[in-house]
């Protein structure tokens, strides 16, 4: 059986590694890594969740938390 190509599978991973280069721009950061998280679970028409959402929502998810983290890491500084 040929396995057919998800979109969505793949704008989450896109989404997800834009997200992380982009972790020091705190709005895009985590504009992205929603966007990302987003995709992959639109994504998941199967039973199964595809290996590009999967990446795409692990990547999107540890963005956001370090773009929190540097957000709150300016908060205490300043």
């Amino acid at each position: 059986m040929e396995k057919r190509n998800n979109n969505m599978a793949v704008a989450s991973l896109v989404m997800g590694i834009i997200a992380v280069i982009t972790i020091c721009c705190l709005g895009l950061g985590v504009v992205c890594g929603s966007m990302a998280v987003l995709f992959a679970l639109l994504s998941n028409t199967e039973e199964q969740m595809d290996n590009k959402a999967k990446a795409g929502l692990i990547t999107g998810g540890i963005s956001i938390v370090l773009s929190a983290l540097c957000l709150i890491a300016l908060l205490f500084i300043e």
